[in-house]
């Protein structure tokens, strides 16, 4: 009997051995895949990022472009949109400003636009083009232009209106209506570069010009 209840015992504690060991083994896989979830967080949480960035698309006047950030680290990268280029607009006051001091050569001739303007045309009007719009409209040629001038920061004029009768040939007078043409450079902080004149492309006209201004 004391044999048979030997054994029990000895049975009883050999399960018990065995369950905890089960136990155990369960701990430590849970404690395991803890120790990986917490290495993985760490390991994210770790990366100091240091971006570099570059343009993966240019903007232009009609759209955005876009700038693109890497991680020197990791792969983590983000892309922001760079706004469109804005056309630079000269105000109309300016303009006529500018124009009005632009001078016309024609060896031994030289006068400012305003003052020939002033002195031999009566009733006068400026019209404004930009350049893009000369160019349409075939007063101007961008290979006219020299390949550093930014076509957005060109003007052209043209004023029309009667000419004056010069008292000494007075049979020179007449209705001019492309009297005078200029073209107009201005930079990108919009500050007046150079500029080139055309008189009327009427002889009769551009004499009546000339020979009315007293210079």
């Amino acid at each position: 009997m004391k044999r048979f209840l030997s054994i029990a015992v000895s049975f009883i504690l050999l399960i018990s051995l065995l369950s905890g060991c089960g136990d155990n083994d369960e701990n430590r896989r849970e404690e395991a895949t803890k120790q990986e979830s917490t290495t993985a967080v760490s390991t994210t949480q770790v990366c100091e990022h240091d971006y570099v960035s570059s343009i993966s698309k240019e903007a232009t006047y009609e759209e955005e472009g876009e700038k693109t950030y890497h991680c020197r680290k990791c792969d983590d990268m983000y892309v922001e949109p760079i706004a469109k280029l804005v056309r630079k607009t000269i105000p109309t006051e300016v303009l006529d400003q500018t124009l009005s001091d632009v001078k016309y050569y024609s060896n031994p001739f030289s006068i400012s636009l305003g003052r020939l303007v002033n002195a031999a045309m009566d009733g006068y009007k400026i019209e404004y083009q930009t350049g893009e719009e000369a160019i349409s409209n075939g007063h101007l040629s961008a290979s006219q232009f020299d390949s550093t001038v930014d076509i957005n920061n060109v003007y052209f004029a043209i004023i029309s209106g009667d000419t004056m009768m010069n008292p000494d040939i007075p049979y020179m007078t007449e209705y001019e209506k492309e009297a005078v043409k200029a073209y107009m450079i201005f930079d990108d902080n919009g500050v007046f570069q150079e500029a080139g004149v055309k008189l009327c492309e009427n002889l009769e006209t551009c004499a009546i010009l000339i020979m009315t201004t007293s210079y």
